[in-house]
């Protein structure tokens, strides 16, 4: 099993890069299950996720914890991802007024 997490900060109104872009399964090597963790450092903050070029989760908002996320109390959402080339997108929205910090998981579990 693959596991990813990280934080990255956004400025007011303000989208992300690929947080996961140069990790280990940026690129899902095999056929697997794909798991989302995320919180924020307040509230506001949302979500997106596409793999393989299909969007799986557009501008939702996450619980703001300020912590990383805990598994299973932070799951955000679960899909399937049938590799090689399936390329992992995630990105975050801040649409407020002042910085927040995101924290993230994901991990990629072979089937």
């Amino acid at each position: 099993m693959g596991v990813m997490q990280g934080t990255t900060v956004l400025v007011l109104n303000s989208k992300s890069a690929n947080v996961l872009a140069g990790q280990m399964e940026e690129f899902v090597s095999v056929p697997s299950l794909v798991r989302l963790y995320a919180t924020g450092s307040v509230t506001g903050l949302l979500v997106n996720m596409i793999a393989g070029g299909a969007v799986m989760i557009d501008d939702q908002a996450i619980g703001f914890q300020n912590r990383f996320p805990l598994v299973p109390d932070d799951f955000i959402y679960e899909f399937g991802a049938t590799g090689p080339s399936d390329r992992l997108i995630l990105t975050f929205r801040n649409p407020t007024g002042g910085s927040i910090t995101a924290f993230w998981r994901v991990d990629v579990v072979p089937v």
